[in-house]
């Protein structure tokens, strides 16, 4: 029904539709299916949005603009190339964590920790221990960041203050910071 306009991650479908109508009526069929199976669609974490808060909430703009980045990262070879994008890169990311208050924020934060640790640019290192610190969400993200960085005085000061407050969160977090420890290439030197 929705023309092949749609999305589908774990239990999170999203999916483009001409009308209104169109869109209550597949909500109506999906919660029919669900009930069949003993499951209930979560009418409180259900929305319908205009085409223009679609492009707002899910950042369609942001997202194309560092798909075709990602893409010029994975080109380039010298290590000024990559240097200078890695810059450009971090400014984008760091005016996106100021100024953005779309709903999928922290997704597309992921997706530019991703391209700088793809650049091996430590750019971002003290940012990224910033949001481990603020956002339960980009713990993961941040300390996967940095492991995947060269190792340096900047990665090995941030896994030390992650060592220091990561037990202060939950294991969760403790855990996560030391399999980036581990994960991170400290060379034997």
């Amino acid at each position: 029904r929705t023309g092949d306009n749609f999305v589908r991650w774990m239990d999170d479908i999203n999916f483009g539709v001409p009308n209104i109508e169109d869109a209550h009526r597949i909500l109506g069929e999906v919660n029919d299916v669900l009930k069949s199976r003993g499951l209930a669609l979560n009418l409180g974490k259900t929305e319908v949005l205009t085409s223009k808060e679609v492009q707002k909430h899910f950042l369609v703009r942001e997202n194309k603009a560092l798909s075709k980045r990602q893409i010029q990262a994975g080109k380039l070879k010298s290590v000024a190339a990559k240097a200078k994008l890695a810059t450009k890169i971090f400014s984008e990311m760091t005016n996106h964590l100021l100024n953005c208050d779309a709903r999928s924020k922290d997704k597309l934060t992921k997706r530019y920790l991703t391209v700088l640790s793809k650049l091996d640019s430590p750019l971002a290192v003290n940012t990224a221990v910033e949001l481990f610190l603020l956002s339960p969400a980009l713990r993961e993200p941040s300390v996967r960041y940095i492991a995947g960085l060269p190792f340096s005085n900047a990665t090995a000061k941030a896994f030390s203050k992650l060592l220091s407050v990561a037990p202060r969160y939950d294991d969760m977090a403790r855990l996560d910071v030391i399999k980036g420890v581990v994960a991170h290439s400290v060379p034997f030197t």
